[in-house]
């Protein structure tokens, strides 16, 4: 059996697999975050650890042998010369070094060429020099830092170790090279010797100290991978192990991931450019720092579960909501044709014009589902319809109050009293072509008739589309 051990953000997650990697078994503790102050966000360094070791607890009677390491990115544990933490780590959704990622660009002008990635308060780098701005004293004692599953490893093995791809989304390494860069940790007033030793995430970091071996019944020369950051562990877990090989994973944060065979930084576009866990390669990656994140706020804000929040937002992202069909034949509402989003406001507008023109005639609506032609699943088509009557539901109630108010009708009446003209009903039926503009001096447009056109013709899609 083979353990792999992830520290996340919101918890550590071990696994058991076999040599077909198929999972035998898993594990789990929770982890707690600390917001001291706005954009703040921090964990306690043995926190990462305590919940490790509980989580192989669980696991150790299986006998699991050589061990391999994950973990959130770009934070900072920062050690005395004991090893020991000198305050909590500063995580990678921290976002109080805005100052100071300015500041590194202007002390490094060759930051984006080296690392690959514009300075972001996510990263490694601006954390320390917020750090040195504004709590010096803690700096003067840093000897090392740590990234999370760095710090996990040497509690286990003794070894500071760290792997290229988490490496990577520090600002220190020399991407291309894959070594650390002098001149970059010289910009945030550090040097070599502050950074742990460099491995690729398929070689041998370290082994498993003797206590832990002897407290989990393993054999004494157990392996410990040099592993990789949370997005490249993803990417070889999927098999994203080829150049142009992709994937989207949506976790706390959001993330698009690409292979390459080569360094390609691309940071004027905001995409990060990493090594992968794997020799020879890189990656692409962009990224939103908040996305499952905050679908959980909402649901905790609205006490509703965050698995059906997830179903309604997704079936609206994807337009699958559902449509009007309607079912009658004239200028106004067209023939059987899915018309209509589920816009509430939108909705409401058309329903305004439907209701002062009459009302609905014996045709109505069926409240289609577009989900139709992409599912069978009844549980897709509840949503689909159900949603679509709420959002025509509440859109008649709103045209019927505007009716009632007269909010739209005078002004609509007023702004287009020339419809009925005969230039407006020639515009109506395509009978009219706007005529070229012709600037003035000032560039203004001085002929009135193709004013008249064109505010026409805009009025038809402000008042339709």
């Amino acid at each position: 059996m083979y353990l792999g051990m992830d520290i996340g953000t919101s918890g550590v997650k071990a696994v058991l697999v076999n040599a077909a990697g198929a999972i035998a078994a898993t594990a789990a503790r929770g982890l707690g975050l600390s917001h001291p102050a706005p954009l703040w966000s921090e964990q306690d360094p043995d926190a990462w650890v305590d919940a490790a070791i509980g989580a192989v607890d669980d696991l150790a009677a299986l006998h699991p042998r050589d061990i391999g390491l994950s973990g959130q990115m770009h934070g900072a544990a920062l050690l005395d010369d004991a090893g020991k933490p000198l305050r909590p780590a500063i995580l990678w959704n921290d976002g109080r070094s805005n100052a100071e990622c300015a500041r590194l660009e202007r002390r490094c002008p060759s930051l984006h060429k080296i690392a690959g990635n514009l300075a972001i308060p996510g990263f490694t780098a601006p954390k320390l020099l917020g750090v040195a701005r504004h709590e010096p004293e803690i700096f003067e004692r840093v000897a090392k830092v740590l990234l999370p599953k760095a710090y996990v490893r040497y509690r286990l093995t003794g070894e500071m170790v760290e792997d290229m791809s988490d490496a990577a989304g520090t600002l220190w390494l020399d991407v291309d090279r894959r070594r650390w860069s002098a001149l970059l940790l010289h910009a945030t007033r550090l040097d070599l010797h502050h950074m742990p030793r460099l491995v690729e995430g398929s070689e041998v970091s370290a082994f498993l100290a003797a206590d832990f071996a002897e407290r989990w019944d393993m054999a004494r020369d157990i392996v410990v991978a040099g592993g990789a950051g949370d997005c490249a562990a993803s990417a070889i877990g999927l098999g994203a192990i080829a150049p142009a090989d992709a994937f989207l994973s949506l976790g706390s944060s959001g993330v698009m991931f690409r292979v390459t065979d080569r360094f390609v930084p691309a940071p004027a576009s905001a995409v990060h450019a990493f090594c992968h866990a794997l020799p020879d390669l890189w990656h692409q990656m962009g990224v939103m720092l908040s996305a499952a994140a905050s679908l959980a706020w909402l649901a905790g804000v609205m006490a509703t579960p965050a698995s059906a929040l997830h179903e309604v937002a997704l079936a609206e992202a994807l337009g699958v909501f559902g449509s009007l069909d309607i079912n009658r034949g004239d200028d106004l509402l067209g023939w059987d044709t899915d018309q209509f989003a589920m816009s509430v406001p939108e909705l409401a507008l058309v329903f305004h014009e439907i209701l002062n023109r009459g009302g609905f005639t014996s045709g109505g609506l069926n409240f289609d589902a577009t989900i139709r032609r992409q599912s069978i699943d009844p549980d897709d088509l509840i949503h689909a319809r159900v949603g679509l009557m709420d959002a025509c539901a509440r859109a008649l109630l709103s045209a019927a109050d505007m009716l009632d108010a007269g909010v739209l009708t005078g002004p609509l009446d007023d702004r287009y009293a020339a419809w009925p003209t005969p230039r407006g009903v020639r515009s109506l039926r395509g009978n009219v072509r706007c005529r070229p503009r012709r600037p003035g001096a000032r560039g203004r447009v001085r002929s009135a008739a193709a004013l008249r056109t064109q505010e026409y013709l805009e009025s038809l899609v402000n008042r339709y589309v």
